[in-house]
């Protein structure tokens, strides 16, 4: 009784961006918007996003790239390297903006996805005009198209999301699982349903959603263990997931692999100055310092297979002149052969809140400050790699 009341009042709003990697590249490549498009996670490595167009092509993703390559040549299918980097880039300026809007308490589940948990009394069709609103501010603020999935838990939101890709409006509602006639979901797809679980319950001869509800409750209890017994009384309605605890993050880091190898030491110094430069935003974003830097190369492991690296204490800090000037420095300590480099990364350990009596220290520091929020500000207005400092480059 009591769940029921408050279902009546509470909801989630799940934001998934559709194909998000490959909107990303059709953002910066908008003559691809009617193109096959795959994006892979390394030089000829595994499909992590696939277009619609591919999708039909019943092209999975983890698919390796040797696999599907006669399939990308017969169907002229553009194919891009991840760029991690650009996608958390993008991916900021959505969540900003899902702040800003404000209409609930938001969670953020992945770099493509969020919960906004709606706990005020709204109707079905405020709610659906909202979604829509939504949808929109977010595919003409920032050019990236979202579905929204709207239910009484998490896991009905998921499938609600999965409703509105194929929607025209972007936007699915579950009111219950029983009424959205989607009981011949294969319990697989669920959320929380992994791959030894469905062999689980496929044993057991569950292999529908309506299969696993028409099991007692008591049995389930009884039967299952905790994540499957959640997982159940979801999908009937009640909200047993809960926002995820945060983790204590201990390390920051941005570490890649390059297609054509690097041997020149300017052209590595200016790569790992770039990614200090962009770790130092995530830092003050979060309001934290790293008190450890570290620089990471390697060459390939089928060839020279060697690894250089390089570490230092520093003082707790987010200021990227100083993290840039750390990193010179271990960059300095490191008798780089002329060799042929595939992976280049920097990693920030020590990661710890900031208090403002220990960056205010000095006027040079405050200063810097002021300009380091410019920067920022710039930065999230119009892309992470719109301002960078001239030191990068000398």
């Amino acid at each position: 009784m009591f769940g029921s009341i408050l279902s009546a009042v509470e909801m989630y709003m799940l934001i998934d961006c559709d194909n998000f990697f490959v909107s990303c590249e059709r953002l910066k490549h908008p003559e691809f918007n009617n193109t096959a498009v795959i994006v892979l996670g390394g030089h000829e490595s595994c499909v992590v996003s696939r277009s619609n167009e591919v999708k039909e092509l019943k092209i999975k993703v983890g698919e390796p790239y040797f696999k599907i390559k006669d399939l990308v040549d017969a169907f002229s299918i553009k194919i891009f390297e991840a760029d991690i980097e650009e996608y958390s880039c993008i991916s900021s300026r959505i969540m900003r903006l899902l702040r800003e809007l404000d209409y609930g308490k938001l969670e953020i589940y992945s770099i493509d996805e969020a919960y906004i948990y709606i706990d005020f009394k709204i109707d079905k069709e405020n709610l659906l005009n909202t979604a829509t609103y939504i949808r929109n501010k977010i595919l003409l603020s920032i050019g990236i198209s979202v579905s929204i999935g709207i239910a009484k838990t998490k896991t009905l939101a998921k499938i609600a999301t999965d409703i509105a890709k194929h929607n025209l409006s972007h936007v699915g509602y579950i009111d219950s699982i029983e009424k959205s006639q989607k009981l011949d979901i294969d319990i697989g797809s669920v959320w929380g349903i992994g791959y030894k679980t469905k062999k689980y319950l496929n044993k057991l001869g569950i292999y529908t959603i309506g299969n696993f509800l028409s099991l007692d409750e008591v049995k389930v209890v009884k039967s299952f263990n905790v994540n499957i017994s959640k997982t159940y009384f979801e999908l009937k309605g009640i909200d047993c997931i809960k926002e995820r605890p945060k983790d204590n993050v201990h390390q920051t880091q941005m570490i890649r692999t390059f297609k054509k190898a690097i041997t020149e030491k300017d052209e590595i110094r200016v790569i790992l100055m770039k990614y200090i430069f962009n770790l130092s935003l995530k830092l003050r974003e979060s309001g934290v310092g790293a008190s450890e830097i570290k620089i990471y190369l390697a060459t390939s492991r089928f060839k020279d297979n060697k690894i250089f690296s390089s570490s230092m204490k520093i003082e707790l800090t987010n200021d990227f002149n100083y993290l840039m000037r750390s990193g010179d420095y271990l960059l300095s300590k490191l008798d780089l052969k002329r060799l042929l480099y595939k992976k280049i990364g920097v990693i920030f350990s020590g990661i710890s809140t900031i208090r403002n009596n220990d960056i205010f220290s000095t006027d040079y520091n405050a200063k810097q400050i002021e300009l380091q929020k410019s920067i920022d500000k710039l930065n999230k207005k119009w892309g992470r790699k719109s301002i960078l400092p001239a030191s990068i480059f000398f």
